[in-house]
């Protein structure tokens, strides 16, 4: 990282590449750095992401412009964007790197111990990791399978396309994460560390207007998902994260069959009348597919979600 003086931005940031790499050619900390790299400069008050590559001699390319870190105060939507993206950018490509870096290192050892061994040895080495490459896409498979299964229509979303307050915390496994309403910006996402299945899976939505306090009431009387936690965004929006509501057990009202419609439709009713004299709050925006269900013994259960519109 780069924090050398003031002045001209961009007469610093063509200087102070050559003064970074002269300043450590001969360390250890250049001599142990594998190509491709990247370097964030932070030039005054200016940052740059590069990166560094070797083409007969380390060659750096600058990846995003210049971009002023002062006027992101107070923060709005077109200032702070472009270096949440950078830095989103930044923490994806440093993973990617680690794995190829990784991986190379254990082919490498890998290669050497097979070139030892012989060529019968070599191809018992091959034979043995195609069956276990085999045996994993398998496994695999089956999870993938069953993963689906439990989604309601959800789509996987890659980590680029992935709102940056969900990629850039460390709560999310971010692999796991897929839209439910891509319009609605909600997501189901698995908790890091969690693998113990469901139970490690939550909703998150993010939203300019919502009414946490009448999702609170509703959720208070089993009539909502419970909200696991909130937080303010930059720009005026909100991220709510609520427990997971799981398929097949819970359907939206609008898939439900027609012989499961009527009965469950007269327990929504008694839902929102329950709700409307407990709470004196509306929902305002009670659509079948804002009415999960669940089918209990003998009754019908039920969850309203997404409360844009709901209050007094």
């Amino acid at each position: 990282m780069i924090t050398i003086g003031t002045g001209d931005s961009h007469f610093q940031g063509a200087n102070y590449h050559m003064h970074f790499w002269r300043q450590r050619a001969n360390s250890s900390i250049f001599k142990s750095t594998r190509c491709p790299a990247f370097l964030l400069e932070v030039i005054g008050p200016h940052a740059r992401l590069s990166a560094v590559a070797w083409l007969n001699r380390v060659t750096i390319f600058p990846l995003t412009p210049l971009l002023n870190l002062l006027p992101a105060h107070p923060v709005t939507d077109r200032l702070l964007m472009p270096v949440a993206r950078m830095l989103a950018a930044l923490r994806a490509g440093l993973r990617k790197l680690t794995q190829d870096h990784a991986t190379a290192a254990v082919r490498t050892a890998a290669e050497h111990e097979v070139a030892q061994a012989g060529p019968a040895k070599a191809e018992d080495a091959k034979a043995e990791e195609a069956e276990v490459e085999e045996a994993a896409a398998e496994t695999e498979d089956a999870e993938t399978a069953e993963e689906l299964a439990d989604l309601q229509e959800a789509k996987p979303v890659s980590e680029e396309k992935l709102p940056w307050p969900i990629a850039m915390d460390a709560r999310y496994r971010i692999a796991t994460a897929h839209s439910l309403a891509a319009p609605n910006h909600t997501y189901r996402v698995g908790l890091a560390g969690d693998d113990s299945g469901r139970e490690g899976v939550v909703a998150v939505k993010l939203c300019r207007s919502y009414s946490l306090a009448a999702h609170q009431r509703w959720a208070d009387l089993g009539l909502a998902p419970k909200i696991l936690r909130s937080m303010s965004l930059p720009g005026g929006w909100l991220l709510v994260e609520m427990e997971w509501l799981s398929a097949p057990q819970w359907r939206p009202l609008s898939k439900l069959s027609k012989e499961e419609l009527d009965e469950a439709q007269c327990a929504v009713q008694q839902a929102l009348e329950r709700a409307h004299t407990a709470t004196g709050m509306v929902h305002e925006d009670v659509r079948p597919p804002n009415c999960l269900m669940r089918r209990d013994e003998a009754s019908w259960e039920v969850r309203f979600v997404d409360f844009e519109w709901a209050g007094p």
